[in-house]
Parts: structure tokens; C-alpha cells; sequence
């Protein structure tokens, strides 16, 4: 069973901006040229840069609502 802990949106929002910085240092690109590239196939979607493009794109969607955002921790959802 996966340990389902609320914190706050702020916190998490931070958290997942600090990850995509990080990325976005280490392959020198932001990530929307990564997301542009992955899509028009110049680039091949790795493990680690489709969890890239999932921060991102959560990201966008938790700006766009108020309050708190349900965080899993432990387990796996990609079947790995």
C-alpha cells in the first residue's frame, strides 16, 4: 500500500521547481526546449527526462489551483 502525507502546495510546488532547475542546469536547456525536442523526436524521452517533463507539467497545473496538493510518497508508479 502507498503512504498517501497532504502538504502544502507551496512546499511542493518549491520542491518540484527546485528538481526542474536542477535539470534544467545539468542538460543546459529550459523545459520547454527539453518538452519541444522530446516531442518533435530529437531527443529521446529517458526515465529521467520524462520525470523532468512531469514535474513541469505539474507544475503548470497546480499554478493554476488554490490550496493544498495530495502528495505520494513510497512506492512506484511507473512500475520500477
Amino acid at each position: 500500500k502507498t503512504a498517501v502525507k497532504k502538504v502544502s502546495r507551496r512546499r511542493y510546488v518549491a520542491s518540484l521547481r527546485s528538481k526542474v532547475r536542477a535539470l534544467e542546469r545539468r542538460y543546459e536547456v529550459s523545459s520547454d526546449e527539453m518538452l519541444w525536442a522530446v516531442r518533435k523526436g530529437y531527443l529521446k524521452e529517458t526515465r529521467e527526462i520524462g520525470q523532468w517533463l512531469q514535474y513541469h507539467q505539474i507544475i503548470g497545473a497546480l499554478a493554476a489551483t488554490n490550496g493544498t496538493a495530495t502528495k505520494t510518497t513510497g512506492g512506484s508508479t511507473n512500475g520500477s
